[in-house]
């Protein structure tokens, strides 16, 4: 009887072996195990599809998915461990581990959701990237919170260094605590546009008041000739900082448009204020001036953010 007990385990302990990795291809590389798993957590690699529950292996290229009240927690064989949140989902793109060397190179790609990681001995020798749809993070030596959702990404820096790039830059993190939110597609780009509209607005009000006030007709055209002019330059900095949110423009450029747009406002108060001298309307001109140059300093913060894509909490980062 205990003979074919012993068997009998054998047989069972073979077959729960084998169903692990159902429908998973034989070539597969096993990069971790499922330390913590909380329900509705699934295993994706290629068409395959399987509910992860404790101890399951996590394969190399397999995507783990969260639904609202999933969770998990991986633990990678260099001993990184991998904490992912409800309706998340982490692709393991690429994961080598020398665990004679203990070196070895891994990334990731967090399509969404919230995730956080905690550095094992491939970080403390070089970077893990963890892509987003909106930036690419580098952590060495440390752990990392990271975000995303439709206001882009956000990472949070806990110890270590990480840095945090995307198209127009990049920004270095290595104070714990500290963080850098990137914007989404079109995040920035959404609130450059409602900002410039509203400075549009400014400079038409403030073009207006000129022409109410001047009482010399050549200082009137001088005026709607700078209105024109801040207008024009205004404009180009707009689709500057559009085309460099999405990568297709240096900030040099967005620089060198903000830095027009200012020239031109202050010509066009000058010309203003020529044309209201000894006006009335002094004092609605100096207002609508008042409300351009605060409209101007709206609109260069909303082009940072939108050329460069990052947003800095605190100093010293």
């Amino acid at each position: 009887m205990p003979i074919f007990s012993s068997r009998l385990a054998a047989r069972l302990s073979a077959l729960l072996a084998s169903t692990a990795l159902i429908g998973l291809p034989a070539s597969a590389q096993t990069v971790g195990t499922a330390a913590a798993v909380n329900p509705a957590t699934e295993g994706v690699l290629g068409n395959a599809t399987r509910t992860l529950k404790l101890g399951s292996e996590i394969i190399s290229d397999e995507t783990v998915r969260t639904s609202a009240s999933g969770s998990t927690q991986i633990m990678f064989v260099d001993k990184t461990t991998l904490t992912i949140g409800p309706s998340s989902s982490v692709k393991i793109d690429n994961y080598v581990f020398n665990p004679a060397a203990n070196t070895g190179e891994a990334t990731l790609t967090f399509g969404k959701g919230i995730m956080r990681f905690v550095g094992g001995e491939i970080s403390h020798n070089d970077r893990v990237i963890i892509k987003t749809p909106a930036a690419t993070i580098g952590v060495r030596g440390g752990a990392v919170t990271v975000s995303h959702g439709a206001d882009g990404t956000r990472v949070i820096l806990h110890y270590g260094t990480a840095d945090v790039s995307n198209a127009c830059g990049s920004v270095i993190i290595r104070r714990g605590g500290y963080a850098v939110s990137v914007p989404g597609s079109g995040g920035g780009s959404a609130q450059l546009e409602k900002t410039t509209e509203q400075a549009k607005l400014n400079l038409l009000k403030l073009a207006d008041a000129a022409k109410k006030a001047a009482a010399d007709g050549a200082k009137q055209a001088e005026a709607e000739k700078a209105a024109k002019l801040a207008q024009q330059a205004q404009a180009k900095l707009a689709e500057t900082a559009k085309q460099t949110a999405t990568g297709g423009a240096g900030q040099a450029e967005v620089d060198k448009a903000a830095g027009a747009v200012q020239q031109a406002q202050a010509k066009l108060a000058e010309a203003v204020r020529k044309a209201a001298m000894g006006s009335a309307k002094q004092g609605e001109v100096e207002k609508a001036v008042q409300a351009a140059q605060q409209a101007h300093a709206k609109l260069a913060e909303a082009t940072k953010q939108a050329a460069t894509g990052t947003g800095k909490q605190g100093e010293g980062i």
